[in-house]
């Protein structure tokens, strides 16, 4: 479980900023290989994120809710020169549709989910 940040909003009627966050509750699974080469680390790291997501903190508007299915790939490489060292990586993620649940009766998060507070 974790809270993640959602942006930030600009609210006109108070001229002010809000952060906005959500509830995040799921599962994380990740692989990583590295690969030496020499003094050099290539470095391959993949996985997949499946949560639930719902309004924590802050305004929220748009997508707000439901299930998130997130996998990524992450390519890096160091390398080393005595005590210098030197970074590079490339990250992908994406929320592809078709790795969201199919229930119709669960909001999905390619669908907008409207809700009301009690007064």
């Amino acid at each position: 479980r974790q809270q993640t940040w959602n942006g930030q909003y600009w609210i006109a009627s108070r001229r002010e900023i809000q952060t906005s966050y959500l509830d995040e509750k799921g599962a994380r699974f990740e692989v990583d290989l590295p690969i030496w080469i020499g003094d050099s680390v290539l470095s391959v790291q993949t996985g997949l994120k499946y949560s639930h997501l719902r309004p924590y903190l802050g305004p929220h508007r748009g997508i707000s809710r439901g299930f998130l299915a997130e996998p990524w790939l992450t390519l890096g490489h160091t390398t080393r020169w005595r005590r210098l060292s030197w970074s590079n990586s490339v990250a992908a993620r994406v929320a592809p549709a078709l790795l969201e649940p199919k229930r119709r009766s669960v909001p999905r998060m390619s669908e907008e989910y409207s809700y009301q507070l009690p007064a």
